[in-house]
C-alpha cells in the first residue's frame, strides 16, 4: 500500500474492550525522514451509551514497537495525548502498557469528533514532534510543540479501545493525508519474495512472529514465507533444514535467506563436520557430515529454485558456543559459499556483534520475554553473569546489525542483476 493510496481513505473499526486494530502502513512511508500527517477522528457513540470508563486511543508506533505518539478521546468527549510509554505490540492491552497520559486541557470534541495534524522529524530526538487539534469545523483548540521522539519511522497506527465495558466501539479514521512526501525512495526490492529458511535466531526463538527477516521484509516492501524452526541444524535430525526446503513450495522466490550452525556448533559434533568437496560434479554428499548436509541444502535450492538469489547469514561470534568449534564451522560455510557461489553475509568475521564480549550480550541478545512481551532488553528482564546466553539477537540487535546488512547486500544483488 503506498502513501498515495493510504491518503484520503476511511478506516472504520470496531473493537471490544481492551482490544486493538493494528494497520501497518507503506514501506514507503516507514522510510520517511520526516512525516506530515492530516486526518480526522469520529468515535461513533450515542445518548443511551453510558461507560465512565469510556478511552478510544490512536497509537503511533514505529517499526520496532516503540510508541512515538497517542491521543485519546474520554467519556466526557475530552481530549488527552502521549508520547511516553512501553513498546508493545499490542497484543495486551491496558495496565503498564497503556500510555502515560498528559491532559489537553480545555480541549473537548464536538460530538467526538477532532482533527488532527501531526508533525514528526526523526532527525530530531529531542525536539522533533509537534501536534495540533482541531473542531469538527476546523477550530483550533490546542497544541503542541518541540516534544521528544522516541522511535525511527512512522509504521503503524493502532486503534485501542481501552474502556472497561464490554461494548464494542465504532470509530474511523477517514481523509488520511500525508504531506510532503518523498517519492524517491529506492523500491527495487519491493514486491520481492523471500524463503527464510534455517534456526532459532532467523525463526525468532521465543517470538517467533518476527525475526530479522521479518521486520527486513516489512521495511523493504517484500513478501515473505518463513520456514525456519527452533532448533534447526545442518546435520542430520528432526529439524534438519533440509526438510524445511522440501516443505517449500515450487513457485520460485526473488531471494533465498538461511541460516545453520549454531544448534551444531558442540563439541561433541566436531567428527561429524566434515569437508565440503572439490569437485562440484559430484552429487554424492555425507550426510552424516555438515558439510555434506550443507552442500546438499545448497544443491537443493539450485535445483528446486535455479532462478534464485541465494544469501548465507553466518552468524557472529557467540558467548554459548565454543570459538574454535564456531571457527571450524565459519570455514566449511565460506568454502561451501565459494563453491558454490552463492552470497555470504560473514557476521562472524565482518560484524561488530560479538557476545563474547559481555556488555554486547546482555544489551543485543534474549532469553526471555522482557516486561513488554518483546523480546528481553537490559531495562526489560534480568541481565546477570548467566543470562541472556548470548544466542537470540534481540530487536535492538537486528534493527542494529541485522537488518541493515541483510538489506544493504540485498539491494546491491539487485542492483548487479
Amino acid at each position: 500500500m503506498q502513501a498515495k493510496s493510504e491518503e484520503n481513505k476511511s478506516i472504520p473499526i470496531v473493537a471490544n474492550s481492551m482490544s486493538a486494530f493494528v494497520n501497518n502502513l507503506s514501506y514507503l512511508l516507514g522510510k520517511q525522514n520526516k512525516i506530515d500527517l492530516a486526518f480526522k477522528w469520529h468515535v461513533y457513540t450515542d445518548e443511551t451509551y453510558t461507560d465512565d470508563s469510556l478511552k478510544i486511543a490512536l497509537e503511533f508506533r514505529d517499526l520496532y514497537n516503540r510508541l512515538i505518539f497517542a491521543i485519546a478521546i474520554l467519556n466526557d468527549s475530552k481530549l488527552v495525548y502521549s508520547v511516553k510509554g512501553l513498546s508493545s505490540d499490542s497484543t495486551v492491552i491496558g495496565g503498564k502498557f497503556e500510555p502515560h497520559w498528559e491532559d489537553i486541557i480545555s480541549s473537548k470534541t464536538e460530538n467526538y469528533i477532532c482533527q488532527v495534524h501531526l508533525m514528526i522529524d526523526f532527525s530530531k530526538r529531542n525536539n522533533g514532534l509537534e501536534f495540533e487539534v482541531f473542531t469538527s469545523e476546523g477550530r483550533k483548540i490546542f497544541e503542541r510543540w518541540q516534544l521528544s521522539v522516541n522511535g525511527t519511522n512512522l509504521a503503524q497506527i493502532v486503534a485501542v479501545n481501552y474502556s472497561r465495558t464490554e461494548v464494542p466501539i465504532s470509530h474511523n479514521i477517514y481523509d488520511i493525508h500525508f504531506k510532503k512526501v518523498d517519492y524517491s525512495i529506492n523500491d527495487s526490492l519491493v514486491g520481492k519474495r523471500i524463503y527464510a529458511f534455517g534456526d532459532s535466531i532467523i525463526c525468532g526463538h521465543l517470538y517467533s512472529k518476527k525475526g530479522f527477516v521479518d521486520f527486513l521484509a516489512q521495511q523493504e516492501g517484500m513478501k515473505l514465507r518463513k520456514y525456519a524452526v527452533n532448533g534447526g541444524s545442518i546435520l542430520p535430525g528432526k529439524l534438519n533444514i533440509l526438510q524445511q526446503i522440501f516443505e517449500a513450495p515450487d513457485q520460485e522466490p526473488d531471494f533465498i535467506i538461511f541460516d545453520g550452525g549454531t544448534n551444531d556448533a558442540f563439541k561433541r559434533n566436531e567428527q561429524y563436520f566434515g569437508s565440503i568437496l572439490k569437485d562440484s560434479k559430484v552429487n554424492t554428499y555425507d550426510l552424516e557430515s555438515y558439510a555434506g548436509n550443507f552442500e546438499k541444502i545448497i544443491q537443493t535450492m539450485k535445483q528446486k529454485w535455479p532462478k534464485a538469489k541465494i544469501v548465507f547469514v553466518a552468524v557472529p561470534r557467540l558467548c554459548s558456543r565454543n570459538g574454535a568449534v564456531q571457527e571450524k564451522l565459519h570455514q566449511l560455510q565460506i568454502a561451501a559459499g565459494k563453491k558454490w557461489n552463492i552470497t555470504i553475509i560473514d557476521m562472524f568475521a565482518d560484524s561488530k556483534l560479538n557476545t563474547v564480549a559481555d556488555q554486547m550480550r546482555k544489551k543485543y541478545t534474549f532469553d526471555k520475554l522482557g516486561i513488554d512481551n518483546l523480546p528481553g532488553t537490559m531495562k526489560t528482564t534480568i541481565s546477570n553473569d548467566k543470562t541472556p546466553s548470548g544466542t537470540h539477537p534481540n530487536f535492538l540487535a537486528i534493527e542494529k546489525y541485522y537488518v541493515p546488512e541483510v538489506s544493504r547486500v540485498l539491494y546491491q544483488l539487485v542492483a548487479d542483476s
